[in-house]
């Protein structure tokens, strides 16, 4: 694994390779990639890499994001509750809550959530998958926290 020195000068470098490479292809002429091209060299090329944890991402914005994993920062805060969210979409998703607005509905049945995980963790009840599997016995699990909960029998 490379040193927090070598991915900080890594990462300053792809920044500004990107910049050069900005202004290049304004001068050049040349059509730029449609957005699904450029995604896919983006996706190709993960760029900035996290110092702390080493996961790498295409964009700038995208490390920017998960460092706040590392930091516990969370600029957005619901002035009902006081909850804060890392990101301004968790923040708006989590209104819905407050409101009482259930936009999410199951795709199998009448039953309507307040948030897209919620309604795709339900729905997993409907197709019976099941993506949580113990490594020691092959039971296998909807939600996360059963697997957890169940990892406490072989212990």
């Amino acid at each position: 694994m490379k040193s927090k020195q070598e991915l900080i000068e890594e990462n300053e470098e792809n920044e500004e390779l990107s910049e050069v490479e900005e202004k290049n292809h304004a001068k050049t002429g040349e059509k730029p990639l449609s957005c699904e091209q450029e995604d896919l060299n983006e996706i190709a090329n993960k760029s900035f890499t996290c110092i702390q944890c080493g996961k790498g991402f295409s964009f700038k914005h995208q490390l920017v994001l998960h460092m706040r994993v590392h930091t516990g920062e969370k600029p957005y805060t619901c002035d009902q509750c006081g909850k804060s969210f890392t990101q301004s979409s968790s923040l708006k998703e989590h209104m819905n809550i407050h409101t009482g607005e259930k936009l999410y509905k199951c795709s199998h049945c009448d039953k309507r959530f307040s948030r897209l995980r919620d309604v795709k963790t339900h729905e997993k009840i409907h197709t019976g998958v099941k993506p949580y599997t113990c490594d020691q016995c092959g039971k296998s699990f909807t939600l996360k926290g059963h697997l957890t909960e169940h990892m406490r029998v072989h212990t």
